[in-house]
């Protein structure tokens, strides 16, 4: 039993798709030369990155301080690192607010 593709009978009935090919480029096959050549195509998408993904895009943040990464990690190791709780519960409950806030655009 073979099995036809529906809408190559609409494209003009002159050429089926092969399994490695797509409808649609079928159709542009079957359009002349000069009826592709007309056909312009347009962006109709815009994008645009963020602030934050530029500056991903761009690189390695030159702010990093590899010494202060160091100490602290020296700290935690040998069991000096201080741990502001309420630090912390601020920061979160900060997020937590702005997350929640309606956007402004």
């Amino acid at each position: 039993m073979k099995i036809t593709n529906s809408a190559d009978k609409l494209i003009n009935g002159t050429k089926s798709a092969s399994p490695n090919e797509s409808v649609g480029s079928a159709a542009i096959a079957s359009v002349g030369k000069t009826d592709r050549d007309s056909m312009k195509l347009e962006a109709s998408t815009k994008v645009s990155l963020s602030p934050l993904a530029n500056q991903m895009a761009h690189g390695p943040d030159e702010s990093f301080d590899a010494a202060k990464v160091e100490s602290i990690r020296n700290a935690i190791a040998d069991g000096s690192y201080k741990i502001n709780p309420e630090a912390i519960a601020d920061k979160l409950i900060s997020n937590a607010l702005e997350l929640l806030s309606p956007r402004q655009t």
